[in-house]
């Protein structure tokens, strides 16, 4: 059995020391492989001792230096004035802090790899007119001397792109941002880390003596790979200065991965390896010091999988396998995979989870978004005159906050009802005063200036919420408490960035700061650190033995982390100069993954083979390797056992006509039940056309989901403000109900621009902003258009004109009625013991001449849509591939007014397509084929009405399911009910 290298190291210093650790400091790459050489030291330890004290690499630098670390969105911040002060020198520079702050990060994580590796700067960011001398000095290496030389060639001094002089500009300045930033900072008592490393190494090389803090203390530096110039140098004075022992995690058996180990050999070439060659484990007897001595080596087995639900599935599976006792680690190289993970593992005792829960996947991160998006989306608000009375809020923003689910906690009883008044009158701009009733809401709402306020008003928000969910005992409710804290950890965070740069930040910025923040940070989940069960990433497994180990998600990107960020520093000169390299950061990943799985008795590594989006589907190129190299695997893979494209509940046959859905259609279209709906004739062409839409959205009361509010005009819409308008204008005086008119009669209000487009605006407010004054005809306010409701008022006026002078053509004309909704009739359902109602609005009845002396009584149905609906015959209005639809909806309502009024005149469906009004394609009456159907009563009649009962009856017959619409249909990509339905992802031919 192989002894852990942390236990190993545990055996050493006990050795060495003798159980007195109170002198020792140990210095460790992280702070949790402390809780398990804790463990280990413990376990060796006859009785109770002082444990040893232990430190970040990073506490070891900050303990020296005299500086304090700065927040890294603080450096970003004080980085601005400094660069834009240097830039100015060369011409002006007008970018706010909100478009630099992205360049500044990139600058800042420059600065840091330089420090951090000791670069000499005024070599590195040299004026380009000085390659000669720096090129001729003889203090850079061949190497470097080739790389700047070849740098350099791309930026001649005759090469005057735009681009290439802007860049020679900035370089030109960054050693003096460097140096001036660093100033900045060090005047506050400030650094960032890399800063902070250099200096405190440059003044222990300055001196010989010890420092006070390293007297009389012992050191031993435990499991680093690779090291950065500075924390080398800084680990070669501690050995000079310093009673320091060094324990490198090496497996010297390994001699053909070089790459892989390089960075660890040439640490013990500079440093020694104190871990003895072989150690003792008391339980076991003497042990080799190296994985690859024992015998077989790990068992590993590679799975390929066809999804991430399937990897997390796996999981579950796995670690029901585990034998009691076994340590056991989850190493997830995707962090996305966390919460599938959770929910797929068995209930287990001893299960920790490392990695954290991200903040950014919480209905907090929302929230605070959502509030900073409308402090950033204000816009000014007139008076009749233009003159600015305050700032209105887009309805958008608006709208996103208050459907976020914490919103109704700040504001019980209130929400429904705003979105409600901003949904019927189609607000979209938004006064605060709109939110009067909620103190709170509306200073979250209001603009303001002062962004420390606003971070104390969302403080205030944030208590609000905690206090509520801290009263809640329900599943759920400790994860919300934790993520509020957590916010208002960022909040205060946030008030430190603001107090601690000159200017106000715009909250623009203020966004990308929050997000910025909350992008990496994460709730931490309450668990035993040294549980047998680990689930954690990569980079988290340093130093740590497992004996069972499972590795999702190994594929390329994941594995190695493609984190190399981007930089203004050419990658031609970053190897020269000892920067950070994506080959270093590769050596990494290939060492941890390597010695993960090298000390493991059971390796299961899972690769997925999804192309969806951006995956490739591709494994690592580790795992590649391992194949390659002849290595011992067992190879599987998992199949997905479903694929569909969509979410079936539906057998094939659709949607069956059980006592449910019979009695949900009996309570809504029963004649005698109070409430009953009319069967309208957009329902029985939507059966026509489609059994199982019908059933779906009338019998089992599916809707569609709410549309964005915007200011477009919907097609319904604008056909409702047409009618309307038209109502409007022949209900007026000048032309009215039940009045024979002449032709002048209707030109003249047609060519009354100013009563046109009265009657469109009053109609527009009816019907479009639902307010109910212009409904009335009483006098109402007016509001402003937008750009597309202008466009479609132009329009619509034109269609009003468009029609009225169609009408002028057939003088006399007398109007019986508009928008009547008053005909209605009551028919018994074929096989039932019920009725139901037929009925809806009429749009006109009229008189019209159509040749001398001879008139036409009609029933009229404007229609505003683009093409007319022919019909051969009535069995087309009845076919499932429908598409004469107009035509059935205007002998619905004439089989309905001829029932009513049988003694009357002939009566003649019409449809008046506004587009073709005027022209030769306006026909007075409606043909079935070569039929003008002027009589329908006499006509057509008997056969509609026998073929519409005959529907009626198979919507209420329940041995005939609601099925699915007919093949021709389906095919159909352009007329096709298929095209815009809302249920396709229901359906079983879907």
């Amino acid at each position: 059995m192989t002894t852990p290298f942390l236990q190993r190291v545990a055996q050493d210093l006990h050795r060495t020391y003798g159980g007195r650790f109170d002198r020792l400091t140990i210095v460790l790459p992280n702070k949790r492989t402390h809780l398990f050489l804790d463990e280990h030291i413990a376990a060796l330890s006859e009785g109770p001792i002082w444990a040893p004290r232990y430190a970040t690499i990073r506490e070891l630098f900050a303990e020296l230096s005299p500086l304090t670390v700065a927040d890294p969105i603080v450096a970003v911040c004080l980085l601005y004035p400094v660069f834009r002060q240097e830039l100015q020198k060369d011409g002006p520079y007008d970018e706010d802090l909100d478009h630099f702050f992205s360049w500044g990060q990139v600058l800042l994580r420059d600065f840091e790899d330089v420090d951090n590796n000791m670069v000499n700067v005024q070599a590195l960011f040299a004026n380009m007119n000085d390659l000669d001398r720096l090129t001729s000095n003889g203090f850079l290496t061949d190497e470097q001397e080739e790389a700047i030389r070849q740098f350099f060639k791309t930026f001649s001094k005759d090469d005057r792109s735009q681009m290439q002089r802007q860049f020679r500009t900035l370089w030109s300045r960054l050693a003096d941002i460097y140096e001036t930033f660093q100033q900045a900072l060090a005047g506050q008592g400030l650094a960032y880390e890399g800063m902070m490393k250099r200096r405190v190494v440059e003044q222990l090389q300055q001196t010989e003596e010890t420092p006070a803090l390293w007297q009389g203390r012992q050191f031993a530096i435990v499991g680093f790979n690779a090291l950065s110039e500075s924390e080398g140098r800084l680990f070669r004075l501690l050995k000079q200065r310093a009673p320091v022992r060094f324990y490198w995690d090496d497996d010297p058996a390994d001699k053909d991965h070089e790459t892989v180990y390089r960075h660890v050999r040439d640490n013990i070439s500079r440093f020694g390896q104190d871990l003895p060659a072989g150690a003792e484990d008391p339980s076991q007897g003497h042990c080799p010091d190296d994985v690859s001595q024992r015998a077989g080596g790990p068992a590993i087995t590679l799975v390929s999988a066809p999804s991430d639900s399937a990897q997390s599935r796996y999981a579950g599976q796995w670690l029901q396998r585990r034998t009691q006792g076994e340590r056991a680690a989850i190493v997830l190289c995707d962090e996305h995979l966390l919460l599938p993970v959770l929910h797929a593992l068995p209930p287990v005792e001893g299960l920790n989870v490392t990695m954290g829960f991200p903040l950014q996947q919480t209905p907090v991160y929302a929230l605070l978004h959502a509030i900073l998006n409308v402090q950033a989306s204000y816009t000014p608000k007139k008076d009749g005159k233009g003159t600015a009375t305050g700032r209105n809020i887009p309805q958008q923003g608006v709208v996103s906050l208050l459907q976020h689910p914490y919103t109704p906690l700040l504001a019980p009883g209130l929400v429904g009802g705003w979105l409600q008044k901003i949904r019927t009158e189609r607000l979209q701009y938004i006064p605060t005063e709109f939110f009067q009733d909620c103190p709170l809401l509306q200073q979250l709402l209001s603009p303001q200036e002062d962004i420390t306020q606003l971070l104390e008003t969302i403080d205030k928000a944030l208590h609000q919420l905690a206090l509520h969910y801290g009263r809640r005992a329900e599943s759920g409710a400790a994860l919300h408490g934790e993520a509020l804290f957590t916010a208002h950890r960022i909040i205060n965070q946030l008030r430190t960035v603001q107090r601690s740069v000159d200017q106000p930040i715009p909250a623009g910025t203020l966004t990308r700061l929050l997000q910025q923040i909350v992008r990496t940070a994460t709730i931490p989940f309450h668990g035993e650190p040294i549980a047998d069960v680990q689930v954690l990433g990569l980079l988290e497994t340093r130093n740590l033995h497992f004996d069972r180990i499972l590795v999702l998600s190994a594929n390329e990107g994941n594995l190695p982390k493609d984190t190399f960020a981007s930089s203004f520093i050419p990658y031609t000169l970053r190897a020269p100069y000892g920067l950070s390299t994506r080959e270093q950061s590769c050596d990494l990943y290939a060492y941890y993954f390597r010695r993960l799985i090298q000390g493991g008795r059971s390796v299961d590594i899972l690769y997925s083979t999804s192309t969806e989006g951006m995956n490739r589907g591709e494994r690592s190129r580790f795992l590649t390797q391992m194949l390659a190299s002849g290595q011992p695997l067992t190879m599987r893979a998992l199949h997905s056992p479903l694929k569909t494209r969509g979410l079936t509940f539906l057998p094939p046959e659709g949607l069956a006509k059980s006592d449910d859905v019979m009695q949900a259609l009996r309570n809504r279209y029963d004649a005698s039940q109070e409430g009953a709906r009319f069967l309208s004739p957009t329902a029985l062409n939507t059966y026509l056309v489609c059994p199982l839409q019908f059933g779906l959205r009338y019998a089992a009361g599916l809707k569609e989901p709410d549309k964005p509010l915007d200011d477009e005009v919907e097609n319904d819409e604008f056909g409702r403000i047409f009618h309307e308008a038209l109502r409007i204008l022949y209900s007026a005086p000048a032309l009215g109900i039940g009045r024979t008119l002449q032709a002048e009669d209707i030109q003249r209000v047609a060519d009354n621009k100013t009563a046109v487009g009265e009657a469109v605006d009053r109609a527009f407010h009816s019907v479009y902003f639902h307010d109910p004054q212009a409904k009335d005809g009483l006098p109402y306010t007016k509001r402003k258009y937008s750009g597309a409701q202008v466009l479609s008022r132009e329009v619509l006026v034109r269609y009003v004109v468009r029609q009225l002078e169609a009408d002028a053509t057939r003088w006399p004309l007398t109007v019986e009625a508009v928008e009547d909704d008053s005909n209605a009739v009551t028919l018994p359902v074929p096989g039932q013991n019920f009725s139901v109602r037929l009925g809806g609005v009429i749009d006109r009845i009229d008189t019209i001449t159509i040749k001398e002396g001879v008139s036409m009584h009609r029933i009229v149905d404007y229609k505003t849509s683009t093409s007319m609906h022919p019909a051969k015959d009535l069995d087309a209005l009845f076919h499932p591939h429908n598409t004469s639809n107009h035509i059935f909806q205007t002998f619905y309502y004439a089989d309905i007014y001829t029932t009513l009024h049988p003694d009357g005149p002939p009566l003649a469906p019409a449809l008046s397509y506004v587009k073709f009004a005027n022209t030769d394609s306006d026909k007075p009456c409606v043909s079935l084929g070569k039929e003008r159907v002027d009589d329908f009563a006499a006509q057509q009649k008997e056969a509609f009405h026998k073929r519409l009962l005959q529907t009626i009856a198979e919507i209420f017959d329940r041995t005939r399911p609601f099925a699915t619409a007919a093949p021709e249909v389906i095919a159909d990509k352009q007329n096709g009910a298929c095209k815009y339905c809302p249920f396709t992802a229901l359906c079983p031919r879907h």
